[in-house]
């Protein structure tokens, strides 16, 4: 079977072009800038359900046309939407964006797609967007949450957003936008396993977002009634189900459940006092399983990425193949971050003087470069001028940044410059440079010189204004569950004393008490007080019968000597002690374990 489906898309986008046969008018724009599209009802009923029933309620004019307006809309969405010269989704089943349309222009396209029930181009946009455009959603991370849950149809969006907030919940429940997010978007927030948030702080989070929908609420519990302890309860029916109530600590239900108890229903209240003062006992209440707990430290940077970061790990290990997120074994710490810890020469030698290891990530204001360099010597701002091999400056691949570039310091050059009037500083020219208040000017740029690259397209000597910095130190990761050589002991074992119960004799005699075995454990240290009525002799060595068959004999010269059948003859007897004597009990003891012969 022949397909010829790009002949069948060019004709399509031709018959836009038609002026004969057109039946609808859509009028796109605002007054001051707008579009007439003429159009065909049959290709927009069949490519979207919402022009489908837009065109089922709207009435034809006397010129047997029907009007839609659509003055939300840009001229530019829609032409991509519809058809802008050889291509056009609706009508032809392509979509070029050209490279001025940027990372906004695409979320917004996104919007009116999914206004439109083009569920296909939204993925694709969605995923174009979230592959080439990270750093650009990282940036309007709060606007982008809102919007995308405010939207059904954008799932991608949604889970993209869930996934950096289960490692970064603080972003979206510290924010000053959190009281308005969406009752859908909390909830798919708070029933994730792997949200990365103490129980009774997430519980705090729920409580202080259902308030907020009802702002006439008391600031003080103790001051509500009834009708405001069920208002609340109303408000969060929906996100009270997903909170671990047996998985918070005892003071927290103390401290920060309590107050609101009201809200709980009545027997869920009684299985968590139950849980908190006999653990053991069984509830007839749901208990959810604990959250999981990260298998990495997730990385505190608002430039780069965990991807970012294992590129720039490999690079420090001069990796041919780059590491995985997973296995990348550096952990980065920071140091400073320019828009918490400000953007002066000051900060920066406040924080990072005599700090090694360090790797600088600068976001370019107005582009999507990220810029940066790798130091492992100290940063020593009474130095001046020094030489390292390991250093190296880069730019990270980034929207419309297609590839990474990598640039180690050329031999014998200098890497670095180190003055209390400068910034991080790479190379002699430089080759990356950061002015002071480099986040209100033009005055950090980059130079091609003594490294073996330029990171910057831009010929000769590029300034720019920063819009972000950070600066980490690279540190290694803790080996944990990793295979080693060297010989592992293994633990010490721990005695512990197993105590008879009350009543029973705790010593397995009929003839020796406690105090006797006590005594003869120091004979046995050589630590001989005394002899009593009863006799005994500790062996050190093997009894061994081919010794001697006939007797037992204990030590030399027949110290104390025990004759056959000693419980019917008067046959024993012990040097030193005149005459023979009968045994009436006799018993062998180990010194290690206690035997009943």
């Amino acid at each position: 079977m022949s397909k010829f489906f790009e002949k069948l898309s060019n004709d399509c986008l031709e018959l836009l072009d038609d002026k004969e046969d057109f039946n609808v008018i859509i009028n796109v724009g605002e007054s001051t800038n707008t579009k007439i599209f003429q159009t065909h009802s049959n290709i927009l009923r069949y490519r979207s359900l919402y022009f489908r029933n837009e065109l089922a309620n709207i009435r034809k004019d006397k010129n047997n046309i029907k009007t839609i307006n659509l003055n939300h809309v840009s001229i530019q969405q829609f032409e991509v939407i519809i058809k802008d010269l050889n291509k056009g989704y609706i009508y032809g089943g392509v979509v070029l964006l050209e490279k001025d349309q940027g990372a906004s222009f695409i979320f917004e396209l996104i919007l009116v797609a999914s206004e439109f029930l083009l569920d296909e181009l939204v993925n694709h946009l969605e995923t174009q967007l979230i592959n080439e455009n990270a750093h650009w959603l990282r940036l309007n991370f709060t606007n982008i949450y809102h919007k995308s849950f405010q939207n059904e149809n954008l799932r991608e969006l949604q889970k993209w957003s869930n996934d950096i907030l289960a490692k970064y919940p603080e972003k979206i429940f510290e924010s000053e936008e959190f009281a308005t997010l969406p009752e859908n978007a909390l909830i798919s927030l708070i029933k994730r396993d792997d949200l990365q948030m103490d129980e009774g702080k997430i519980w705090e989070h729920v409580i202080r977002w259902g308030i907020a929908q009802n702002k006439y609420l008391p600031s003080d519990p103790k001051d509500w009634s009834h009708e405001n302890f069920l208002t609340l309860k109303t408000t969060l029916q929906n996100c009270l189900p997903f909170i671990r109530y047996f998985q918070m600590l005892n003071d927290d239900i103390v401290d920060k459940v309590k107050p609101y108890k009201n809200i709980l229903e009545e027997n869920l209240w009684d299985d968590i006092l139950t849980r908190f003062l006999t653990p053991n006992r069984q509830i007839l209440s749901t208990i959810l399983p604990p959250r999981l707990k990260p298998t990495f430290d997730p990385l505190p940077s608002k430039v780069i990425n965990e991807n970012n970061a294992a590129e720039i790990a490999s690079w420090i290990d001069k990796k041919t193949e780059m590491y995985s997120v997973k296995n990348n074994p550096y952990k980065f710490k920071m140091l400073l971050r320019g828009t918490r810890d400000g953007f002066t020469l000051q900060s920066f030698w406040n924080l990072c003087d005599k700090q090694s290891n360090t790797v600088v990530v600068i976001k370019v204001n107005g582009t999507d470069e990220i810029l940066g360099g790798y130091n492992p010597i100290q940063w020593d701002k009474s130095v001046g001028w020094s030489r390292c091999n390991g250093c190296f400056i880069f730019s990270l691949k980034n929207g419309a940044i297609q590839s990474s570039i990598l640039s180690r310091v050329k031999p014998s050059y200098d890497a670095i410059y180190c003055h209390y009037s400068y910034g991080p500083t790479f190379g002699g020219g430089h080759d990356l440079y950061m002015g002071d208040n480099s986040n209100q000017n033009n005055n950090s740029y980059c130079y091609h010189n003594t490294y073996e690259k330029a990171i910057r397209n831009q010929s000769g000597q590029s300034f720019f204004c920063v819009e972000e910095y950070e600066i980490f130190q690279i540190q290694k990761k803790k080996i944990s569950n990793e295979q080693i050589l060297s010989t592992i002991l293994p633990p010490r074992k721990i005695l512990t004393p197993t105590f008879s119960s009350r009543g029973i004799e705790p010593f397995p005699s009929e003839v020796i008490n406690e105090d006797h075995a006590a005594e003869i454990a120091s004979w046995i240290d050589n630590r001989v007080n005394g002899t009593d009525k009863i006799l005994g002799r500790y062996n050190p060595i093997q009894w061994d019968k081919l010794v001697d068959p006939q007797d037992l004999i204990l030590c030399d010269s027949n110290d104390l000597h025990m004759g056959d059948n000693f419980k019917q003859n008067n046959n024993c007897n012990m040097k030193n002690q005149d005459g023979t004597f009968y045994i009436e009990e006799y018993e062998s003891i180990s010194n290690s374990e206690k035997v009943n012969i």
